[in-house]
């Protein structure tokens, strides 16, 4: 997936809600993964990671981060999408609507998208849940690589 197509400052089209998500979870990631390289968080950089970017997880918060707004997007759009069997599962055609339609910049037709959502849950094919959708997103963003900011982020 990343190695069809990298975010970068040449790309002139404009990135969806959802890629400028996971754009904003992928930098907040490596600016806390400093110990043990990019790749992993050790318990101390987790802590600071969740205490400064999801405070709202602790008691008294009050504004949301950018990787709770990131953290919002994803589940929105996840939302937006599950319409054929409610809000907790997306059918086959409703995930490949959002891949397309949200990750074009991400997860071109041309990077086995049919081929991942037939590996994405155990249900048969019939629905995913989001944890499955979750596990795209982290496909995605694992192969990410950006190499300047995401246009209109």
């Amino acid at each position: 997936m990343g190695q069809c197509r990298s975010a970068n400052a040449e790309d002139a089209q404009e990135f969806s809600d959802v890629e400028r998500a996971i754009e904003t979870l992928i930098k907040n990631f490596h600016q806390y993964s400093v110990e043990g390289g990019k790749e992993t968080l050790s318990p101390s950089e987790l802590r600071d990671l969740v205490t400064q970017q999801l405070p709202h997880l602790m008691p008294d918060a009050q504004e949301f981060s950018d990787v709770e707004r990131a953290i919002e997007t994803l589940i929105k759009n996840f939302h937006q999408y599950s319409v054929e069997g409610g809000k907790e599962t997306l059918s086959p055609s409703e995930l490949r609507d959002l891949v397309t339609q949200q990750l074009p910049h991400l997860m071109p037709s041309n990077c086995g998208l049919e081929e991942k959502i037939g590996n994405l849950g155990n249900c048969n094919g019939s629905k995913l849940e989001f944890g499955s959708f979750w596990e795209l997103i982290g496909e995605a963003a694992r192969g990410l690589k950006l190499d300047g900011p995401v246009p209109g982020s």
